[in-house]
Order: C-alpha cells, then structure tokens, then sequence
C-alpha cells in the first residue's frame, strides 16, 4: 500500500489546530447525528404517533450499540495517534491490523443479536404496543446493516489517529444526503414508515463504507500496512482495550440506562415515549457539539503525550470548553424559554410537542454542563485514562440519574419537566468530580510525569 503524511497536531497555536481539526470532526457527527433526525422528522410528518415511538425507541438502541463500538474504536484511535507522535510506524500498523479483527469479530455479533434479538429487546424497553411492530421491523432491518456502520467508524477512528478528520466528514456527508433522499422515497412517498426509515439508513451506511475503502485504497497510510498486518496479536489487542474497553463499557451502561430511562418514560404513554424520542434527537444535534471536541481532544492529546508535549493538550482542553460554550449558551436559553421552536421542527403532533416542549427544558441546561465533562473526559481519554471516565460517567449514571427519573414517574400527575430532571443533576456530579479529578492529578508538574507512565 502506499503511504501519505499524517497530519501533525503538535505543532502551531493550539486553538487553531483545535478548530481545524474539530470543524470536519462536528460536520461529520452533525452528519452523523442526522440519519436518527432525519429518520424521527419524515416519520413524525407521514406516519402516526406509534411509528414516532417506534422509530426513536429502536433508533435508540442502534445509537447506543454504535456508541459502544465507537467507544472500543478509540482504542485504537489513541495508541494510532501516540504512535505516530512518537514516530513508532510499525506499532501503528499492529494496531491497524487488529482493529480489523476486532471489527469482523463484534460486527457479525452485533448482526446476530440484533436480527434475532430484536422482539426481546423491543420487549425489555417495554415499547407501548401499538408501537412494538414499528420498533421491531427498524431494529432487525437495522442489524442486517451493522457490518457497515461498524466498518465506517473503524476506518474513520484510524484516519482520526492519524490526524485526518477531513476525510470521515466527506464519507458521512455523501452518505447522509443519500439518506435524505431515501427517507423522503421510502417514507413520504411510499409510506414504509419505520421500516422505510431504516432501510434508507442501512442503504446510505453501506455506501459509506464502500467510498471509506475507496478512499484508503487510493491514498494509502503514513506506514506500510497490507493484508500481512492483520494478523492478531494479544498485546496489541490488549492495549486496544485497556483504552478502549472502559468507553465502550462506559457507553454501553449510560446508553443502558437511557433506554432504561426510555422504558420508565414509555410507561406514561405513547406521547410521552414520542415525546422522549424527539427530544433526544433534538439534543443530540446540540450535544454533537462538544461530543466533537472531546473526540479531537483525545486525538490532539495522544499526539502531543506522544510528542511529550503534555501543556499543548491541556490548552486543547481549555479551548474546547471556551468553544463549546459559545454553541451550548444560545441552545440552553431557547431550549429554556422557547422549546416549541425547536420540538415543531420535528414533530407536527400537538400532544407529542407538548410532552416535548417540557421534557426539553432541564436538557437544554445539560447542554452548557456538558460542554465542561465532555471536553475533560477527551483530554483524560488522550492520556489513556479512560477508566476513570468510566467511572464517573456510570456512578453518576446509576446512583442519580436512573434513581431521579424512576421516582418522579411514580409521582402523581408527574410532568415530562419533572422526569427530566435526573439528567443535569447527574451532570453536575460528574462535572464535580472531573474538576477535582483534573486538580489533583494534572497539574503543571505533574503533567510530565503522566505523559512518562502513558509512554
């Protein structure tokens, strides 16, 4: 294979390489973030409130098993990227290649579960039955195309350690056009519904990948990589998941307890659990904002721990912040003050706008929130100190967030406000925790001796 230059993120004003490197990395989760938008607004305008819950419940589960994937990826995206810093070529190539086996392996799992799991799991989140077909046809269509979600997110996470965000965005944003267009045959024209929505999905995923590959193929990587190198190797495998394991373990509880949370919600009724779904993808377009910047943070710090430039990746940090504050702040205040404005985008339905409307409110304040955990959860992910976001990220989760939004729905005449309210308590937790995390363990002279123990 030939090989082509990494892009070097240890060198020049940090804001600046923080920018350019985030701005294709937010496009391509914006992008990303869009298929569940697109898939919940065509629905919420040509099919019932059934197929609203139905679509956002089963969408739900397929995020957060992507999010698990995502999470191990990063693994790899950090030692590619510490490598390269160091300019250890070889050690990237190891890695490389056993992220391929990683992904065939988990990729034919995940289709098996999903294809045939999918009544048990519609089941266990307790899906209101008007809506369990719905959900059950967008979940099994869905799995059947899991081999190229996955493999989308494993070459992207390999160009995203090498410093390259620019490509991913040109793959995701061809492939989500190519969504909108199906959707709209699929979903407006022919009336599939769900089924229509996740057949556009699996549709314009695999044209992803295929043009990913397309890509690889023609440019080549910084290192000599073939089919010799994807052979397994336990110490590399290892250290894939000594990084990787605890976020994906971490994505895969906090996304199992939203769909836990997702269940208690659908116990209050179809609008309510239409209501729920709009909202999360309302918030995930705004959550995508600082979500992109703690991914680049990762990325910026494995390359400056490995060039042993541990100052640059906490600017990184501190810029990300600053940024994503500038998005988060506008969000909170129309999110507060004037929900309706953006629940209508994409729900037509009055009773599931005004479920909405009100669970949107203590969302929006999550957003400004997690501009700080998200951005320090990306600069403690670069240093390899992955299980300790895990950690926060699932106490939190599990000892406030689930236990509030239980207790408020068993209230009576409990509102969606109410119910929502678990999610920026727990974020204040986590927030808490970061801070004195990053206070007692990164202080400037201690920040060499970290970057010492990560090499």
């Amino acid at each position: 294979m030939t090989t082509s230059k990494s892009n070097n993120l240890t060198e020049g004003p940090v804001w600046s390489v923080l920018i350019r490197f985030t701005i294709p990395f937010l496009l391509s989760g914006l992008f990303q973030v869009l298929y569940g938008t697109v898939d919940v607004y065509f629905v919420g305008h040509y099919a019932s409130g059934a197929s609203i819950a139905g679509t956002a419940t089963a969408s739900q589960a397929m995020g957060m098993i992507t999010n698990v994937f995502m999470g191990l990826t990063l693994g790899g995206t950090v030692l590619i990227g510490q490598y390269i810093g160091a300019k250890r070529e070889e050690s990237a190539s190891a890695v490389t290649g056993n992220m391929v086996i990683i992904f065939a392996v988990i990729a034919v799992l995940c289709t098996l579960i999903l294809t045939v799991g999918s009544p048990f799991i519609n089941r266990a989140m307790q899906v209101p039955e008007d809506a369990f077909d719905e959900a059950n046809r967008y979940m099994m269509i869905c799995g059947f195309g899991a081999v190229f979600i996955m493999g989308y997110n494993v070459v992207s996470a390999i160009l995203r350690g090498l410093g390259n965000s620019k490509a991913p965005l040109y793959f995701i944003a061809i492939s989500c056009l190519m969504n909108i267009v199906l959707d709209y045959i699929f979903v407006a024209v022919m009336r599939k519904a769900a089924a229509g929505a996740a057949l556009a999905t699996v549709i314009s995923q695999a044209s992803s990948l295929v043009i990913a590959m397309f890509y690889i193929k023609r440019t080549g990587l910084p290192f000599k990589f073939g089919i010799a190198n994807i052979k397994p190797d336990k110490a590399v495998i290892a250290r894939i998941f000594k990084i990787g394991a605890p976020v994906a373990l971490q994505n895969s509880l906090v996304g199992f307890s939203f769909s836990m949370i997702t269940a208690i919600t659908n116990t209050l009724g179809v609008a309510a659990s239409a209501g729920s779904g709009v909202v999360s993808k309302a918030v995930d377009l705004c959550m995508m904002i600082p979500s992109s910047f703690s991914s680049s943070i990762t990325a910026i710090t494995a390359q400056n721990v490995g060039a042993g430039k541990p100052e640059r990746a906490l600017k990184s940090m501190k810029y990300g912040i600053i940024f994503s504050l500038v998005f988060a702040i506008p969000y909170c205040l129309l999110g507060s003050l004037a929900p309706e404005v953006i629940i209508r985008l994409l729900s037509s339905d009055e009773e599931v706008v005004r479920q909405a409307c009100l669970y949107l409110i203590p969302f929006s304040w999550d957003c400004i929130l997690v501009s700080f955990v998200f951005c320090m959860n990306g600069f403690f992910n670069g240093f390899g100190k992955s299980l300790f976001t895990m950690g926060h990220n699932i106490s939190t989760t599990f000892l406030l967030r689930i236990p509030i939004v239980w207790y408020m729905s068993r209230q009576p005449g409990v509102t969606m406000f109410q119910v929502g309210l678990g999610t920026p308590i727990a974020s204040v937790a986590s927030l808490l925790i970061c801070l004195v995390y990053l206070r007692t363990k990164f202080t400037k002279d201690k920040l060499l001796a970290q970057t010492a123990v990560v090499m």
